[in-house]
């Protein structure tokens, strides 16, 4: 990882106990709509090791796809 490069790890509650989304994907839609208001130039991806995998959010600059 770059020095300009970070992670964040979130660890969530069941999603029984969710109160703003009802599904992974709308967590996932509203957690991205914050990060984007504050970050709006940043690469935000999502990635769950319990079901593998990651999703890309935001768009990638075309240097970075290579």
């Amino acid at each position: 990882m770059s020095i300009d490069s970070s992670d964040v790890y979130i660890g969530l509650k069941p999603s029984s106990q969710w109160t703003s989304a009802r599904s992974r994907k709308r967590l996932v839609e509203k957690i991205s709509e914050a990060l984007e208001k504050h970050a709006p130039r940043a690469l935000i991806m999502f990635s769950d090791p319990n079901r593998g995998g990651s999703v890309a959010v935001s768009e990638e600059p075309e240097e970075v796809r290579r």
